[in-house]
């Protein structure tokens, strides 16, 4: 049970655990997952996991991913680009151009960077 304001876009295989609510015109990207009671008010880009009120990234959805047959060496490419994005301390835009530049020869990441490219409210950082 999760409560979505209008014109919210989920990506295929997001997660939206029990009493989440989502502000409108959120997006969330592919394989991300929110928490329970998780209240999301910006951008939640793919791959990653957030909880609380208001949500916070947290980590990679490493068991979705998983589950999703992702192999371990894509599971660690998307957890270095986590990296990038939320614990070096990187502007966005700095964070956006590492990831452009980091090697990715299955496209693992394309859906992470599109889903920070076409966010209009901001991820949630």
């Amino acid at each position: 049970n999760a409560s979505l304001a209008g014109h919210v876009r989920v990506d295929d295989w997001a997660f939206l655990s029990g009493f989440t609510m989502l502000h409108q015109h959120i997006q969330v990207g592919a394989h991300a997952f929110l928490g329970a009671a998780a209240f999301l008010n910006q951008d939640l880009p793919a791959y990653v996991m957030a909880v609380g009120y208001p949500a916070t990234p947290r980590t990679i959805n490493k068991v979705g991913l998983a589950r999703r047959g992702f192999t371990p060496a894509q599971i660690r490419l998307v957890q270095g680009a986590y990296r990038t994005l939320y614990r070096r301390g990187l502007k966005l835009d700095e964070a956006l151009a590492a990831l452009d530049a980091t090697p990715d020869p299955d496209g693992v990441l394309a859906p992470l960077i599109q889903s920070i490219r076409r966010s209009r409210r901001g991820i949630i950082r």
